[in-house]
């Protein structure tokens, strides 16, 4: 009487799983495989394939990369075929050119920088002075340290707009005005009525803003202020009869810039809130200016 066949039992650590793709031998019976390391096991094999695409996503296109194997650290044994001084040239020449392509990239973006922001002091210089006396005054040798802090002159301009002076105003209004005006109106008989509503622990806080749309205003409101300022100097020169541009070119910046600043706090006021540590003790609240 003939026996039944003994099953046949599969040991885990025999068969062939590319630790790549994870595929057996039943998966891709015709695959190439390759043990190119110490590992032992299943883990030792991988899809010839599998190895060499691993190994340029690791190497990013440049050969000089030395590859191991990420379970036992084995370095891998690449042999390249060998190449013509052409190309021996080339990737030299290739690899130059990725190692100092980000430096150069800098020093090309910090140059354009500088001779932007020159460029800016030089217009500010002659619109505030005037065509003669700012030849005279780049033309002077004992100007010419001075001259060299003209490419601050935009940092400055945009940092002051960047720190966004409006609701640093109000935030000061709120935390040391406010509280100081309500504690002089409780001790004025006719103004202690008026400040039984106020809460003076409320702080002000900003409406946020759109990064982007932010800093582009505020670049375009750094470039654009020396034309302002001395359009507007320009017409107050009929008004005033000053013969000076730079006297004309500060008189209209600061006119521009009260005004600017006076608009920017009233409508940072009224897309703002306050936020109160308490509710106040009336149904209405009194708010000083």
């Amino acid at each position: 009487m003939d026996q039944p066949p003994t099953p046949k039992r599969l040991d885990s650590f025999s068969e062939r799983t590319c630790w790549v793709c994870f595929a057996t031998e039943e998966d891709e019976p015709g695959s190439d495989w390759t043990c190119p390391c110490m590992c032992r096991g299943a883990t030792k094999w991988v899809h010839q394939v599998c190895l060499q695409q691993w190994i340029d996503e690791k190497q990013k296109g440049s050969s000089s990369i030395d590859v191991s194997c990420p379970q036992c650290q084995y370095p891998y044994q690449i042999l390249y075929p060998s190449a013509s001084p052409f190309l021996v040239c080339y990737e030299y020449l290739n690899r130059a050119i990725t190692f100092s392509a980000p430096m150069i990239l800098a020093g090309l973006t910090a140059s354009s920088i500088y001779w932007v922001s020159f460029t800016y002091g030089i217009a500010v210089a002659t619109v505030s002075l005037g065509r003669e006396r700012s030849i005279a005054f780049f033309g002077n040798p004992e100007s010419s340290i001075l001259a060299l802090t003209l490419p601050l002159l935009p940092w400055a301009v945009l940092s002051v707009k960047l720190v966004r002076l409006e609701v640093q105003a109000l935030k000061f209004w709120y935390r040391f005005i406010s509280p100081a005006l309500y504690s002089l109106a409780k001790r004025i008989p006719i103004l202690k009525s008026m400040a039984t509503g106020h809460n003076p622990q409320k702080k002000f806080m900003a409406a946020p803003v759109a990064v982007l749309p932010f800093l582009s205003r505020c670049l375009l409101g750094t470039f654009s202020l020396p034309l302002i300022a001395s359009t507007i100097g320009y017409a107050l020169s009929y008004i005033l009869k000053s013969q000076s541009s730079l006297r004309r070119t500060l008189l209209g910046g600061s006119i521009y810039l009260l005004l600017s600043y006076i608009a920017k706090i009233s409508i940072e006021h009224h897309r703002g809130r306050l936020v109160g540590a308490s509710p106040p003790t009336m149904a209405t609240d009194y708010n000083f200016p």
